[in-house]
């Protein structure tokens, strides 16, 4: 908690790290309707909220203003492979979950967390909302270990697979060239 504060005066982004202890519980329990109810209400309640995140960024040091937070919002392809893990995690949660640690549900948590910041990028500016979520784009490539250990071998893994190969392809090749994405 202490090397959180101290990392927060270089960058104060790195407080959305606070969130982790409150993101052990199972996946796909009812805190994760919860907390994915939550950022479906943000999206669609963003345009009444930017007050808030404005003077929420200005607390934090930034001067954005309403303008720059409103504007065309990250692409539909990129929220969609952002939450393709979380719909697969959905799939296969009897197999995933049954006998997973804390450590796994954090991973899943995160990555949700991922995904579900992409989809409130829908409503607001690419640039702010992609670049929050990149905080957890680790979780999302760390997430082969968990499922290639619980999920049953065959058509499973080979869908985990091919998810992953878009994932890697998506952000580490169309990343930089592909500015709209």
């Amino acid at each position: 908690m202490l090397l959180l504060i101290l990392a927060a005066t270089f960058h104060p982004y790195v407080l959305i790290y606070l969130l982790i202890p409150f993101l052990t519980f199972k996946p796909w329990s009812k805190w994760t309707y919860v907390f994915l109810g939550a950022f479906v209400a943000a999206g669609f309640a963003l345009e009444s909220l930017l007050g808030s995140i404005v003077d929420l960024t200005a607390m934090l040091g930034d001067t954005y203003s309403e303008e720059e937070l409103v504007g065309e919002g990250i692409s539909i392809f990129r929220v969609l492979v952002s939450n393709v893990p979380l719909f697969l995690t959905f799939v296969y949660r009897r197999q995933l979950f049954q006998t997973s640690s804390r450590e796994d549900h954090l991973m899943v948590n995160l990555a949700m967390l991922n995904g579900a910041i992409m989809f409130v990028g829908l409503f607001g500016t690419a640039i702010y909302f992609s670049r929050m979520a990149s905080f957890f784009h680790h979780c999302a490539m760390c997430r082969p270990s968990v499922v290639y250990r619980k999920v049953p071998a065959g058509p499973a893994q080979d869908v985990y697979l091919a998810d992953d190969c878009g994932v890697y392809l998506l952000f580490r090749i169309c990343q930089y060239p592909c500015s709209s994405l």
